[in-house]
């Protein structure tokens, strides 16, 4: 009895993991919408989230000019990724931009709110600001 109950505890668990994996890893909209955007911008997309929130990630960690120093190199291919998948966006046609808004919302606003949150924070200060700012600079947000 109790093996049954610690299986389906586990079970349950899993369960529940997975669900919030899927949740945070696919677009919100209908299939119909999703249907609507070519696979070029929709992996623009996923790249661009992906970047943005490890460009985030990376900032987070930064609390000082030795930490700064440390993380440009981690950065750089990691806002460049951002840079490119932002280019191929921008070149979309405005309907699909405006279906890739609707059908990405909610990671948007995660991902450019966080990164926007770990921006201010490293700008307002100065050592930081003159270390990785010239690099940040070069990150647009897709809204």
């Amino acid at each position: 009895m109790k093996m049954a109950m610690r299986a389906g505890i586990l079970a349950g668990a899993v369960a529940l993991g997975t669900q919030g994996c899927e949740s945070m890893s696919k677009p919100e909209a209908s299939p119909a919408l999703l249907s609507m955007i070519p696979a070029q911008y929709k992996e623009a997309m996923t790249g661009y989230l992906a970047g943005l929130t490890d460009v985030s990630g990376t900032l987070a960690k930064v609390n000082n000019l030795s930490d700064a120093l440390k993380a440009v190199p981690r950065l750089q291919p990691l806002v460049e990724k951002v840079a490119a998948a932002q280019r191929t966006l921008n070149a979309a046609p405005a309907d699909v931009k405006g279906n890739l808004v609707k059908a990405y919302a909610g990671d948007l606003e995660k991902s450019n709110t966080g990164f926007q949150a770990q921006l201010s924070r490293v700008m307002g200060t100065e050592s930081l600001a003159g270390t990785l700012g010239p690099l940040l600079q070069r990150v647009s947000l897709f809204k």
